[in-house]
């Protein structure tokens, strides 16, 4: 999902405090993980394979939330875990995003 204008101000204003540097720093390793596993993956396809990375991205975001938030990777994950999880995060974008709607606009100062 993407904004403009004071919509975007307002969002990027409530997440900033996530993605201070010492919070991506504590994520790092498990993000270097998720990256490589990726990598790996796509040397196992032929050379002329295209890799749709568009769709390729959201995958590896769901990767990197499953390390991070459940110390588990995806692929570990038991089918039904899968399903589950990813109904779940389905849910919490989607009611994150209506919270962030309706926040009332903050002052940057």
């Amino acid at each position: 999902m993407t904004s403009t204008g004071p919509l975007w101000n307002r969002r990027r204003r409530l997440l900033m405090p996530v993605f201070q540097r010492r919070n991506i720093l504590a994520l790092l390793a498990e993000m270097e993980k998720a990256g490589a596993q990726l990598l790996a993956r796509w040397r196992t396809f032929a050379l002329d394979v295209e890799v749709d990375i568009s769709g390729e991205m959201p995958h590896l975001a769901l990767e990197v939330l499953t390390r991070t938030m459940l110390s588990a990777s995806v692929p570990s994950l038991r089918r039904r875990d899968q399903a589950v999880f990813l109904n779940v995060f389905s849910d919490m974008t989607s009611t994150t995003w209506r919270a962030l709607r309706r926040a009332p606009s903050m002052n940057p100062w």
